[in-house]
């Protein structure tokens, strides 16, 4: 027997090994995706930031952010409390507020938001696979979508946080800026990193 020449593999067996590859390949992606996420306070810190720039903000009357989580509110609740306390002073001299919104279907999402006012949206990394549904009821009411990491930015979502060497920067997509009714100004853009 040749321990040089090339062994072929059996297909039954080569499927099993295709499917483990893969799915540690999609660990790594979500591990590297995770690693690029601020903790709660720095994302709203950056956040508060890009908002109080924001030349659209006033017309919408202050900043109430839905904070959007799958089953259990607790999810939400330390980007909930974050935004409390980080826009406790307010920002543009408007209020800042935040409410844990469950997510169950684009209908109860609009009444929800149109009941509490929402005039923004944080969504999590977790609910990636809803991002379709929920773009279309933060684009239908021209609200700003906000999320942490780059992932999600790039797949939509208006402005989000993400860490680089520095620390926490902004990510913006263009685009989607334009859609829910966000106006930078260009000295924000040019600091920010900007998906197009």
């Amino acid at each position: 027997m040749d321990l040089l020449a090339p062994r072929r593999m059996q297909p039954r067996r080569l499927i099993p090994c295709l499917m483990v590859a893969l799915g540690v390949l999609a660990l790594s992606v979500e591990a590297l995706s995770a690693q690029e996420v601020p903790p709660p306070r720095e994302q709203v810190r950056v956040l508060l930031q890009a908002f109080s720039f924001d030349r659209a903000l006033p017309d919408r009357g202050g900043l109430v952010i839905g904070v959007l989580y799958s089953n259990d509110s607790s999810e939400a609740e330390a980007i909930r409390l974050a935004f409390e306390e980080l826009g406790a002073d307010g920002i543009q001299g408007l209020p800042v507020t935040a409410i844990a919104v469950r997510l169950r279907s684009a209908a109860l999402l609009i009444e929800t938001f149109n009941a509490e006012g929402v005039t923004a949206v944080y969504v999590p990394e977790n609910l990636a696979l809803a991002l379709s549904s929920i773009q279309q009821v933060t684009r239908a009411l021209g609200l700003p979508s906000v999320a942490g990491g780059r992932r999600l930015v790039q797949l939509g979502i208006s402005m989000g946080a993400f860490l680089s060497d520095t620390g926490a920067r902004l990510i913006v997509n263009e685009r989607s800026m334009q859609i829910e009714n966000v106006d930078l100004p260009a000295q924000v853009l040019v600091v920010a990193e900007v998906v197009r």
